[in-house]
């Protein structure tokens, strides 16, 4: 929602980024930056390949999440 509804400040209201399209999970945040910073590292060729192999229709991963966070607040 804040990438959504974010202004013209921020990398989100500049360039309109308004779906999730690729996502990993990690316990560890050093290892999320590093993993990070590998793939910034890649040509935009290797990083679509790469979002291809997970979501080839490159869906809105974000999808219903917000109908799942009410129904678990019950």
């Amino acid at each position: 929602m804040e990438h959504r509804s974010s202004g013209g400040n921020t990398f989100a209201g500049r360039y309109k980024v308004t779906r999730l399209i690729y996502v990993e999970e990690t316990k560890d945040i050093r290892e999320a930056i590093q993993r990070e910073k590998e793939i910034k590292g890649w040509s935009r060729k290797k990083k679509l390949d790469l979002i291809a192999t997970l979501n080839p229709k490159w869906q809105d991963l974000t999808d219903g999440w917000l109908e799942n966070s009410k129904a678990d607040l019950g």
